[in-house]
């Protein structure tokens, strides 16, 4: 990526650059780590630290930032940085997807739809980065949509727990679906990606995170993992087992973290599947133009999608 896409992670203020460039100057730190103040890992510094650091100076610029009780149910990262910090690595995920299999510049992106929004930990980004952009989200979470509404600049919407969306036929030139493909049995994730299909258009792309193998690899030896799925070390290898025959796993949670949801579905849970399995499930709505394993925060697979 260019230093030009520097301009991805900050609002499109001269003012800001310039508050930026001075804090730059003032910090011995800063221009240590890092050399060159117009490249990316400077503006996601800014973008990230700058509102926590200097709130006086910088948070004007930015959108405001949720309240804890709304970003513990969000996966919203562990405190206020967690939660700016994640939402700008997963930002520059997005980015470098698309610059690597989309046929358009990114400034071409004229409508973005995140599909399980939460509290717009990645619109936020987008607006910063796609000013000109229509930005739509949603969610089953009916707080987490009325925070949006008040404090972002992007249409939100509560959705329900299965298709069809109210969104108009190839109305998206980008389609968020990010560890939301994790939790679908095998009858929601049909349906929805047939549905953010339906919703994207075909020179544009969906970018999808789901738990395949890797993660059950990773779930057998990480307590902090099987805490968070609900699933023992022995649930763990024994799904790791039978994945390959099976194709999908699901594995239903007694208790749903979407407290606030809409009409959630009785089952909400972890699902598990093999890359074969998506290519024979979505494959009379997408095609599979790239499959990343593990690039999202090391554990989920990053599948990149184009509307048939």
């Amino acid at each position: 990526m260019s230093p030009r896409l520097a301009s991805y992670f900050l609002p499109r203020s001269e003012e800001l650059l310039q508050i930026g460039r001075a804090i730059y100057a003032e910090r011995a730190d800063l221009r240590e780590a890092y050399p060159d103040p117009t490249g990316v890992p400077f503006a996601k510094w800014l973008a990230v630290n700058g509102p926590l650091e200097y709130p006086e100076r910088l948070g004007r610029f930015f959108p405001p930032l949720p309240p804890d009780e709304l970003r513990r149910t969000s996966s919203g990262g562990e405190g206020l940085h967690g939660f700016l910090y994640t939402g700008a690595e997963d930002w520059h995920i997005v980015l470098d997807l698309w610059d690597i299999y989309a046929e358009r510049e990114l400034d071409s992106i004229h409508a973005v739809l995140d599909f399980g929004c939460g509290i717009g930990r990645l619109l936020r980004w987008a607006r910063a980065g796609l000013p000109n952009a229509k930005l739509r989200g949603c969610d089953v979470r009916r707080a987490q949509i009325a925070w949006c509404r008040e404090h972002l600049d992007a249409q939100t919407f509560v959705n329900r727990a299965q298709p069809p969306l109210d969104e108009p036929d190839r109305s998206a030139d980008l389609t968020l679906a990010l560890s939301l493909f994790s939790h679908f049995d095998a009858a929601s994730n049909r349906a929805w990606m047939n549905e953010l299909a339906r919703i994207t258009r075909r020179d544009g792309l969906i970018l999808a995170t789901t738990h395949g193998p890797y993660a059950l690899a990773v779930l057998t030896r990480s307590y902090d993992h099987q805490r968070a799925l609900g699933m023992s070390d022995a649930d763990g290898r024994a799904a790791l087992r039978e994945l390959p025959a099976a194709g999908h796993l699901f594995r239903p949670l007694p208790e749903s973290p979407l407290t606030d949801a809409t009409d959630l579905e009785s089952s909400y849970g972890n699902a598990f599947f093999t890359e074969r399995w998506a290519a024979e499930n979505w494959g009379s709505c997408v095609e599979i133009v790239g499959m990343i394993p593990a690039r999202f925060w090391f554990l989920q697979d990053v599948y990149v999608l184009r509307p048939r």
